[in-house]
């Protein structure tokens, strides 16, 4: 399938009330379609796994475009410098839609997703700086063989600096602490310490209907605390 031929596709299953929402949200849309995630990832499935073609649809600078472009990626064939170079200092990512997809589509499956924790925490770049909590999240939850020393930092982190911290950030942070949260008691423990601690948090999504969600409690639910005992 030839990129012309995919764009086509993605402007076929764009809704410009997807747009408006964006708006609501102060978000730019020059370079946004209306492609919603569901669509493209049943277009991902269409499409298949294609490197040239996911390099190809980056390059549109096609927000949506992106977004295939991450699902369609080959992960084996991305090289370090290929992440940095379409990152571009978060300037690749024209909304957290796209950065939140590029680590948990791409780079979580790759072997550099410790690499850009590191790289990217306290970027000056709002969704870079967040996708350290995102790929943190990710790795917290598919159970790579990790000490809990890695993760505790960073939950002193956010314990220090989540009611501080950006917008998109603190909302990743407050999946982070979910995620590290849910992998085992002794983490699960700390994380709760931590909610406890930090008290309320709430996360601006303009004029929406989204809800901040609340760590506190789902770490505490039946569901995780069944999964941490079983």
């Amino acid at each position: 399938m030839q990129t012309a031929e995919v764009l086509e596709q993605i402007r076929e299953i764009s809704d410009p009330r997807a747009r408006v929402i964006w708006e609501r949200m102060g978000m730019p849309t020059e370079r946004y379609l209306g492609a919603g995630l569901t669509k493209l990832k049943h277009l991902s499935r269409k499409v298949g796994r294609n490197h040239e073609l996911a390099l190809s649809l980056w390059d549109t600078e096609i927000h949506d475009a992106r977004l295939l472009a991450a699902m369609i990626e080959e992960p084996k064939k991305v090289t370090k410098e290929q992440i940095e170079q379409q990152a571009d200092d978060g300037q690749g990512f024209l909304f957290f839609d796209l950065s939140d997809k590029y680590c948990t589509e791409l780079i979580a499956k790759t072997t550099y997703v410790p690499d850009f924790i590191q790289a990217w925490t306290d970027h000056p770049h709002e969704y870079l700086e967040r996708s350290t909590y995102i790929l943190l999240n990710e790795w917290a939850k598919r159970k790579k063989p990790v000490e809990d020393t890695f993760f505790l930092p960073y939950l002193d982190k956010i314990e220090a600096e989540i009611q501080h911290e950006k917008n998109w950030v603190k909302e990743g942070m407050i999946y982070a602490l979910m995620g590290i949260g849910s992998r085992n008691p002794q983490l699960n423990a700390r994380a709760i310490e931590v909610c406890e601690q930090v008290g309320p948090l709430m996360v601006n999504y303009g004029d929406t209907s989204c809800v901040t969600p609340d760590p506190l409690k789902v770490l505490k639910s039946d569901k995780v605390q069944a999964k941490l005992s079983s």
